[in-house]
């Protein structure tokens, strides 16, 4: 997921240290942690997704009162990352915060992976989700999806987009199908690649994270956005429909959670879900997503592991719309 360094680093602030008791097992108090805990990230250092899983990780060293350090593994989409958590001693000093695409996605993108997605981990507390937007040149004629849709209609295999991960290629897919388009996919290395060209006026339309270009589609902006691809409208953007709104039947999100390893004690899970639960629930949380037009996502264990199992399903099912052939 591409986000924007500089919005990112904006929200990010040192929150105070909130002091966890100890937690208990079979009946005895247990300290948890007494030393450093290992927060495993699967983005290149300084990159949006590190920043984030950075924010997040100083605010829970602050509430566990112990050391909590990144330590960055890279490959596979993430998939390198979430086998080094499987494999790590299930005691909790080795945690996971992670896009839903690490675990749902990973089974179809990938031939191989060190890990079950569904039996691999235990699920603590989610985060926050992110939602993809679809976005035109702010001096598109184009001022609304229907408007956008009744073009390409005309215009035939002659229409292209952007394509240049795989949200972007599956919602494309998503909403070609959904639409009944012709349009041609055009393959990029990067989503800058893709914005360029989107600029230009050398494809129609392009989906990236809202993380990428929130400043671009506020008012006086380079891109207008027609609609998110979540089901609902988000909170973060108020002004771009959603897709249901918008007349498309999608709902495809980046859901971030805190996993460990399974096998890791529950009352140690417990803590854990404890100290992030008043985290992802405050309000400077959420002027930190905000800026980045993310939602916070708030509940629990059970949910992250309902998410998961509903995710990976759909996943299947994005995979083959999509004709992406696994690595």
């Amino acid at each position: 997921m591409l986000t924007s360094r500089r919005a990112i680093l904006k929200s990010a602030v040192t929150a105070p240290v909130l002091a966890l008791p100890a937690t208990k097992l079979f009946g005895q108090e247990i300290a948890y942690p007494t030393g450093p805990v290992v927060s495993v990230g699967m983005f290149p250092a300084g990159t949006g997704g590190d920043i984030i899983v950075r924010f997040y990780t100083n605010k829970l060293q602050a509430a566990l009162g112990k050391p909590v350090v990144v330590e960055i593994k890279l490959g596979m989409g993430g998939s390198m990352a979430a086998g080094y958590v499987a494999q790590a001693k299930p005691d909790g000093y080795t945690i996971f915060m992670s896009s839903s695409s690490a675990l749902a996605a990973a089974p179809w993108l990938y031939k191989k992976l060190p890990y079950d997605p569904t039996k691999s981990f235990a699920y603590v507390t989610p985060m926050f989700q992110a939602t993809f937007v679809m976005v035109v040149p702010s001096n598109s004629p184009h001022k609304t999806l229907a408007d956008l849709t009744d073009y390409l209609r005309k215009k035939g295999d002659k229409g292209g987009y952007g394509s240049a991960t795989n949200f972007s290629k599956v919602a494309s897919s998503i909403y070609k199908s959904k639409a009944g388009l012709s349009t041609v996919e055009v393959p990029y290395k990067s989503g800058l690649d893709a914005l360029n060209d989107l600029h230009a006026g050398l494809i129609d339309f392009y989906f990236t994270d809202s993380g990428t270009i929130k400043n671009q589609i506020a008012p006086g902006g380079k891109l207008r956005a027609l609609m998110t691809t979540s089901h609902d409208r988000f909170s973060a953007l108020p002004g771009v429909p959603s897709a249901k709104e918008a007349g498309i039947d999608m709902n495809l999100v980046a859901y971030w959670a805190l996993y460990v390893p399974t096998g890791t004690p529950q009352p140690v899970i417990e803590k854990l879900a404890k100290a992030m639960a008043p985290i992802v629930a405050s309000e400077e949380a959420k002027a930190f997503l905000a800026n980045l037009g993310f939602d916070p996502w708030l509940g629990n264990g059970q949910m992250v592991g309902e998410m998961i199992d509903r995710e990976t399903k759909l996943w299947s099912e994005y995979v083959k719309l999509a004709g992406i052939q696994a690595q």
